[in-house]
C-alpha cells in the first residue's frame, strides 16, 4: 500500500494568509504528491539500516522543488517558500551531490504525518495457491479504478498508445501468490528478530509484488541496463529485497550462483600474470590462498575463524562464517587494511569495509594477520595489478571512458576492473542462461552472477553447463552452487526442531555426494584444466581486445 502524507493545517492556513486570491489548497497537494512520490520510491527501493533507525529518506531535492510546483505572483518554488518560512515539510540531515551521485537524506518534521490509507486491494483478492505465471491479459491499463493508483504509478508507460512496443522493456516474473502471503503473516506474527522498521519496510515491499501480482498475474521489472554490463532494474526488483523475501516471492524454484564469482574471474588470467611476473614457484603455491578459496571454501573458513575468534566465542560459527566471508569479498573487490574512515565532498562519514564488518578491533587485527588471509591479500593485489596493467596495454580505449574515471579523469583501477568483472559476468551467465534454455529449463529470474531456474538443473546438466562455462571463456574456475528457494509455509512451533534436523541432513548428505573435499596440499588443476587456462589468450572486455597480441607475450 502506499501512504500518504497529511499536513498540519497551520501550513495551509499559512499559505492562504501569504497568498490571498490563490488556490493554496490545490498548490499544497500538488507539492503533497511529489513529496509522496520521493518518499515512496526511497520506501521501495529500500532504505539502509541506518537511514530506517533515524528515520531518514533519500531523496532528490532538486527534483521535489520542481515537481513541487510555483505559487503566488511571483512564481516562487513552493518548497523553498516552505523553507524560508520555517513551515518545510521535510529537514535535509545530509545533502547530496552530482559528484557523487547520492541522494539527500531527509526527515519528515512534526509538521507532516506520513500514514496508511485503505489497503489497495484485499488480501485475499484473485488469489491462487500456486505460482502464478500466466501472462498478462492487456498491456493497456488505462481503464484502471482511481484506487488502483500503484498500478498507474509503477507503469505509467504501458498506459499509453506505445504500451506494446514499452514492454519490451521489461522482464516478467512469475510470483507465488501463496508463498508471498504466508511470508507476509510471519513478518506480522512471528519475525521477533526484526526491528519496526524493518518489518514496515519488508511489508511494504512484500505488499507492492503481491498487489502487482493479483492484478497482472505476475510482476513486473522495468530493465535498466548498466554501462559497466549488467543489467539492472528501476525500483523495487528481486536484485534489490532482502533474500527472504525473494524466496517468498519465488518459492518453487531453484537459485544457481557463480561460486566465489570475483576470485573465479581473477583467477582465470593467473597463468598469465604468472607467466608476466617470470613468478619462481608453481602456479598452485604462487596463489595458493585463493585456490584453497575457491576449491574449499569451509575448510578456510573453519582455519580462519579459529584463529580470529578462538574455540569459545559468543558469537556462533555461523554467524563468524558470515563475517569472514564479507571481510574476503571486500578484499576481492579491493577493499585495504586501512583502519581510519574519511569524510566525502557530501559530508558523510565512511568506514572501511573491514572495520564495518569486523567491529571488534583485536578481530579485525588478528584477521589482517592470519597467515591464508595475509596470502590471500597479496595474490588479490597481484592479480589486480596485472589486469588493470593489461588494460591500458590492451584496451586503450576503455580508459578513456569517463565512467572508469575519477573525478580528476584519471583511470581508477577500482572502476576499470569492475567493468571488466562484470563483462566477464555477463557473457559466463549468458552462456549459463543459453544452455539452460537449450535443456527446457525456464529462467524465473535474473541476479547478477546468479539466476533463478525451474525445474532444477539434475547433476550431469550442471556439470555440462560449468564445462561450457570453462571451456567457451578459457576459464577453469567457473562453478555453480546450488539453493533450492522453498515456497514459504506459515511456521509451525511443534515441528520446527525436526525440520531443521531433517534439513541438516539432507545437506550432508548431498555434501558426501560432491565428492572428495579439495586438500590443499593436492594440484587444484588437472592437466586438461590447465591446458584450458593456456590454449588462447582472454580479452578482459569483449570488443576491447582483438586478438591481435596477449598482453602475456608482450
Amino acid at each position: 500500500m502506499s501512504r500518504i502524507l497529511i499536513p498540519d493545517p497551520s501550513v495551509l492556513a499559512a499559505l492562504q494568509q501569504a497568498f490571498p486570491g490563490y488556490n493554496a489548497q490545490r498548490a499544497l497537494t500538488k507539492y503533497l504528491r511529489a513529496l509522496e512520490s520521493q518518499l515512496w520510491r526511497a520506501e521501495v527501493k529500500g532504505r539502509t539500516l541506518y537511514q530506517l533507525r533515524l528515520g531518514l529518506y533519500p531523496v532528490s531535492l532538486h527534483d521535489l522543488a520542481q515537481q513541487g510546483g510555483q505559487f503566488g505572483p511571483q512564481k516562487v518554488r513552493l518548497h523553498k517558500w516552505l523553507r524560508e518560512n520555517q513551515l518545510e515539510l521535510v529537514k535535509t540531515v545530509t545533502t547530496g551531490s552530482n559528484l557523487t551521485e547520492k541522494m539527500s537524506n531527509v526527515k519528515l518534521t512534526s509538521l507532516v504525518a506520513y500514514v496508511d490509507p485503505a489497503p489497495i486491494l484485499p488480501t485475499n483478492s484473485l488469489a491462487s495457491p500456486a505460482v502464478n505465471q500466466a501472462p498478462m491479459p492487456s498491456f493497456d491499463l488505462s481503464d484502471f479504478d482511481e484506487g488502483d493508483d500503484l498500478i498507474k504509478r509503477l507503469y505509467s508507460d504501458l498506459m499509453g498508445e506505445d504500451r506494446e512496443e514499452n514492454i519490451k522493456n521489461y522482464h516478467r516474473v512469475p510470483v507465488n501468490i501463496a508463498s508471498l502471503r504466508n511470508y507476509r503473516r510471519w513478518l506480522e506474527s512471528s519475525a521477533t528478530r526484526l526491528n519496526q522498521a524493518q518489518k514496515e519496510q519488508y511489508l511494504q515491499q512484500s505488499q507492492v509484488i503481491l498487489t502487482v501480482a493479483e492484478i497482472l498475474g505476475c510482476y513486473l521489472q522495468r530493465k535498466k541496463p548498466s554501462p559497466f554490463g549488467r543489467m539492472y532494474y528501476e525500483g523495487l526488483s528481486v536484485q534489490n529485497i532482502n533474500k527472504e523475501l525473494r524466496q517468498a516471492m519465488l518459492g518453487g524454484c531453484w537459485e544457481y550462483d557463480i561460486r566465489s564469482s570475483v576470485v573465479a574471474w581473477k583467477m582465470g588470467y593467473a597463468d598469465e600474470a604468472h607467466a608476466h611476473y617470470q613468478l619462481n614457484r608453481k602456479l598452485e603455491k604462487e596463489f595458493f590462498s585463493s585456490i584453497y578459496y575457491l576449491e574449499d571454501k569451509e575448510m578456510l573458513l573453519a582455519e580462519v575463524r579459529r584463529d580470529v575468534f578462538g574455540k569459545d566465542h559468543a558469537l556462533s560459527k555461523d554467524y563468524q562464517n558470515r563475517l569472514i566471508k564479507q571481510a574476503l569479498t571486500a578484499l576481492s573487490f579491493g577493499a585495504t587494511a586501512r583502519s581510519a574512515g574519511w569524510q566525502d565532498a557530501a559530508g558523510e562519514w565512511h568506514n572501511p569495509a573491514l572495520v564495518d564488518i569486523f567491529r571488534n578491533k583485536e578481530e579485525r587485527d588478528r584477521f589482517m594477520k592470519q597467515d591464508i588471509i595475509s596470502r590471500f591479500i597479496k595474490e588479490q593485489k597481484l592479480l589486480d595489478d596485472y589486469l588493470f596493467a593489461a588494460a591500458k596495454e590492451i584496451a586503450p580505449t576503455l580508459l578513456q571512458k569517463r565512467i572508469v574515471q575519477t573525478p580528476s579523469g584519471r583511470p581508477s583501477k577500482a572502476k576499470v576492473l569492475a567493468f571488466c568483472y562484470q563483462h566477464a559476468e555477463t557473457r559466463v551467465m549468458n552462456i549459463v542462461r543459453r544452455v539452460a534454455k537449450e535443456h527446457g529449463r525456464q529462467v524465473v529470474a535474473n541476479i547478477h552472477d546468479a539466476i533463478v531456474v525451474k525445474p532444477r538443473f539434475g547433476t550431469d546438466l550442471k556439470e555440462d553447463i560449468e564445462y561450457q562455462m570453462q571451456i567457451e571463456t578459457k576459464n577453469p574456475y567457473w562453478r555453480l552452487t546450488t539453493k533450492e528457494l522453498r515456497p514459504y509455509l506459515p511456521p509451525n512451533p511443534d515441528d520446527e526442531p525436526e525440520a531443521r534436523a531433517h534439513r541438516r541432513r539432507i545437506a550432508e548428505e548431498e555434501a558426501k555426494a560432491q565428492g572428495v573435499a579439495w586438500v590443499p596440499e593436492h594440484p587444484s588443476l588437472s592437466e586438461r584444466q590447465r591446458q584450458w587456462a593456456l590454449a588462447a589468450p582472454k580479452p578482459l572486455v569483449e570488443g576491447f581486445d582483438d586478438g591481435s597480441r596477449a598482453y602475456r607475450n608482450r
